[in-house]
Formats: C-alpha cells, sequence, structure tokens
C-alpha cells in the first residue's frame, strides 16, 4: 500500500521514468525512447520523480496520542455522515484508497480531495451493519488504523496517514480494505 500512495504522487510519465530507470534500470537513452521524449526531457523527469519521493519521506510525524485522536475523530465522523467534522479532519488534498474487490461497496477509482471524500461518507452514513464495533490499533500498514467488525467477523480496516497541513496535524492518506479475501487474514478481537 505505501508504494501504491508514493507512485500516486508522481504524475504518469514521472511513474514511467522512475520505475522504468529507478527499478528496472534501463538507461536514460533507453527510458527516452521507450516513453517518445528527449533525453534531456527524461533525465528532468526523473529527477523531479525522484525529488518527489524523496519529500513524502520528510514528513512530518505527529506522536502517537495525537494521531490516533484524529483517526478516531475521522471514524466517528465518517460513520455519522458529519461532513462538517469530516471537513476539519481531512487535509484539503487527501486520497482515499480502497480495496473491496469487487464484492464489497467501495470507490473503484481513488477519491481526491476532502469534499470528495467527506461527501462519499456523507452518502454511506446510515448504511453500515448491525452491531458495528470500532477497535483502535497503534498501527496497521504503518499508519494509525482500526478493525471495523460486527457479529458476523472483520467488515473493514480502515487507516489514516497523518501529516502535518495548513499548519495543523491532518489526515492526508486515507485506506479502506474491505476486500473479503484480505480480511479473512485480520484478527477480529483488538
Amino acid at each position: 500500500m505505501a508504494v501504491l500512495v508514493m507512485m500516486e504522487t508522481l504524475s504518469p510519465l514521472e511513474r514511467a521514468v522512475f520505475v522504468l530507470h529507478e527499478v528496472f534500470g534501463f538507461s536514460f537513452p533507453e527510458v527516452a525512447d521507450a516513453v517518445d521524449r528527449t533525453e534531456t526531457a527524461v533525465r528532468q523527469l526523473g529527477s523531479r520523480a525522484r525529488r518527489h519521493v524523496r519529500l513524502r519521506d520528510r514528513r512530518f510525524e505527529p506522536d502517537r496520542r495525537q494521531a490516533r485522536e484524529i483517526t478516531e475523530r475521522f471514524l466517528a465522523a465518517c460513520l455519522d455522515g458529519d461532513v462538517e467534522a469530516l471537513m476539519a479532519v481531512l487535509a484539503p488534498d487527501v486520497t482515499m484508497w480502497a480495496d473491496g474487490n469487487g464484492h464489497a461497496e467501495t470507490p473503484r477509482v481513488p477519491l481526491h480531495g476532502a469534499t470528495a471524500i467527506a461527501e462519499y461518507f456523507a452518502s454511506t452514513a446510515g448504511r453500515y451493519p448491525a452491531g458495528l464495533v470500532v477497535h483502535m490499533h497503534k498501527q496497521y500498514d504503518g499508519a494509525p488504523a482500526a478493525v471495523l467488525t460486527t457479529p458476523a467477523g472483520v467488515f473493514a480496516v480502515v487507516t489514516a496517514d497523518v501529516d502535518m497541513a495548513d499548519g495543523l496535524p491532518r489526515i492526508t492518506a486515507v485506506g479502506a480494505v474491505r476486500n473479503p479475501e484480505k480480511l479473512g487474514r485480520v484478527p477480529a478481537g483488538r
């Protein structure tokens, strides 16, 4: 998931250059031929992509208590469909990735922006199964997380990447797993 999040920050052309040169080891002239650009342009794209990846690594790390509190507020607002509360904890340029593998209701493409994500959760409020319980975990897949369970088992795993946005710690990325094949491996209890 972390690699997908990182790659999503790059433009499609930057992504292609980065993967061909940095991952597969193709020379810049070979990459230039593959993407139909000049070698100079490809070198610039590669430099820009590496800079974006490095900047992604140098992020503000809130203390765990703060990250957990924001994640809890986010989940409560999601379950209630509270758009105002969601907008208070989401960074303006937040992105949400969801994996339902066609078996569960989730967005089929990443959602970008606080408004789009808040509207999505407002539209799903009240449609959650009875007996839904939220179990907070310190981390899951490298981010503050919650496992949502019902009497029937694990309903979802939600991760929140908390970073500094507008001078305040806010959620900059959300991951939601509803894929039954993946959830079958997640312990239902705390």
